[in-house]
């Protein structure tokens, strides 16, 4: 669907309302109550409204130029907005980022950082948890 006509500046031109014709005409399609979430720029899809209050804001505040995927309107979620872990969020918190966590626990203990035998028994079954 063709959505440069958001970027008209002249909201009274003939290409502008062709285009927001079309989208009230593919967002009611969606909708089951007859109102729409309102993309105006003051709105901003926060309210429901009706059809006609929707073309009345669209017309006098302009549609909201940052709202490309018009999800809230009856289109698919893009590709590239679902959500893709990054190398760091696999499943569990089996991360190797390279840093060696026994090691650094050591380093802590044997540094002298610790000296009580509850400090011990931590380090000890900090170290049995990395380690399994």
């Amino acid at each position: 669907m063709d959505k440069s006509w958001i970027h008209e500046e002249n909201r009274c031109s003939g290409r502008y309302l062709e285009g927001l014709a079309k989208f009230l005409e593919f967002a009611l399609k969606s909708s089951s109550d007859g109102e729409l979430t309102c993309p105006c720029i003051k709105c901003g899809n926060r309210y429901r409204l009706s059809k006609n209050v929707v073309t009345d804001h669209i017309l006098q505040n302009g549609f909201s130029q940052s709202y490309i995927n018009w999800v809230f309107h009856g289109e698919p979620i893009m590709e590239s907005t679902h959500y893709t872990p990054s190398p760091l969020h696999h499943g569990h918190y089996e991360v190797n980022t390279g840093h060696n966590v026994g090691q650094f626990l050591n380093d802590m203990i044997v540094g002298g950082g610790f000296n009580s035998s509850e400090d011990n028994q931590f380090f000890v079954i900090s170290n049995q948890m990395v380690r399994s």
